[in-house]
């Protein structure tokens, strides 16, 4: 009795055939016939094979990579971190003063007048150095030794407000032309500037009449690296451990004197207390 033949292509790309009920084909019968076939068969599995190979091989150098990258900016990350919370460690007082022992209504002689004037000036038995408030010009002068690099300057200062009209004051290194720390309550911020140009600013409320302390640090990083930061905080309130500013500058900075600079916008005057020039290790 003749039985039907059942030939069928698998998905693995074998041959299978037979008869219903019967084992008179065998496969092996087929297998001459199959050789034609088989020879593209392999060839094709092969090229997937390298093809995965490949793949797998450029997946696995493109993620090492990109793991090495990730790696390289979280260090950096981490550094920069530790660098804005670590303060400078204070290794000599260059300059300080109050001024309790200034005279009235003069510039002591440790200070050099740069633009306008100032004059000390005393209220509720403090006394300080004040600027002006007319006409509304730029107002500076030095103070403290020169110095280029790895020092702190600090300060109290005081300003108010006529109506929508704020003042701006700032303390400075190596000069007006250095880089100063700027309290600008007209902006709502504070500033690194350095002569001319803005480097860094971050967001800052300012309440007029209220004594403020700024402080500025310029340290050497580098063999042609310096890393300038500031912070300003209340009077009468604990420093901030962080720095709110801080400038990575590969310019070699001049040698100059610390600077005080107001700019009486509000007609009104500004006053500085309490300086202190420090030398920080870097």
């Amino acid at each position: 009795m003749n039985r039907p033949c059942l030939i069928s292509v698998l998905p693995s790309h074998r041959i299978w055939a037979g008869c219903a009920g019967s084992s008179v084909f065998k496969r092996s019968w087929f297998q001459p016939l199959l050789r034609p076939f088989r020879i593209p068969i392999r060839l094709r599995r092969r090229s997937r094979r390298l093809q995965r190979g490949a793949g797998e091989r450029l997946s696995g150098n493109t993620r090492g990579l990109f793991g090495i990258v990730i790696l390289l900016w979280l260090r950096r990350a981490v550094a920069m971190a530790l660098l804005t919370l670590v303060p400078s460690a204070v290794s000599e007082v260059l300059f300080e003063t109050d001024f309790e022992k200034a005279r009235l209504d003069e510039v002591p002689p440790e200070f050099t007048l740069l633009d306008g004037h100032f004059a000390v000036r005393e209220q509720g038995g403090n006394k300080f150095i004040e600027s002006p408030g007319t006409p509304v010009d730029t107002y500076s002068l030095l103070v403290g030794p020169a110095e280029r690099e790895n020092i702190s300057v600090t300060a109290r200062v005081h300003g108010t407000a006529t109506g929508r009209r704020f003042p701006a004051f700032a303390i400075a290194l190596q000069g007006t032309a250095g880089y100063r720390l700027q309290v600008s309550p007209g902006r709502r911020k504070i500033e690194l500037w350095r002569g001319d140009e803005e480097k860094a600013g971050a967001p800052f409320a300012w309440s007029p009449g209220q004594w403020l302390r700024l402080r500025l640090e310029q340290v050497k990083t580098g063999e042609v690296a310096w890393r300038i930061r500031g912070r300003v905080w209340p009077d009468g309130t604990t420093e901030p451990s962080t720095w709110a500013l801080s400038v990575e500058d590969n310019t070699a900075p001049r040698t100059g004197r610390s600077a005080l600079l107001a700019y009486p916008i509000a007609g009104t005057p500004i006053r500085y207390d309490d300086i202190r020039i420090e030398r920080v290790a870097p």
